[in-house]
């Protein structure tokens, strides 16, 4: 069996990981570099970040309003977002 990612695969992985170091707002990004708990307005100003993109619910399929991501993919946008130190209330997977 072959574990290894895909050339998309990595593909879709930088893409998270650009996404998260040019659209997480830095107050944001420093409380959760710093584990320090964000307020409800701030999770709710990143899952409307998360909303544009059209990733505010990164296990729903596409017919429900979610990306469709593979499993593959939901597990990517995890490690993106852990990669750079954020948690749960920044990766809504965590």
């Amino acid at each position: 069996m072959d574990f290894r990612f895909s050339p998309e695969d990595i593909a879709f992985r930088e893409d998270m990981r650009t996404f998260f170091a040019e659209k997480l707002p830095a107050d944001l990004k420093s409380k959760t570099a710093n584990a320090q708990a964000l307020t409800r307005d701030e999770i709710m100003r990143w899952h409307g970040i998360l909303y544009e993109k059209g990733w505010a619910a990164p296990n729903w399929p596409k017919e429900y309003g979610g990306p469709g991501w593979s499993v593959t993919e939901q597990y990517l946008n995890l490690g993106a977002g852990l990669s750079k130190g954020f948690g749960s209330e920044v990766c809504p997977l965590a």
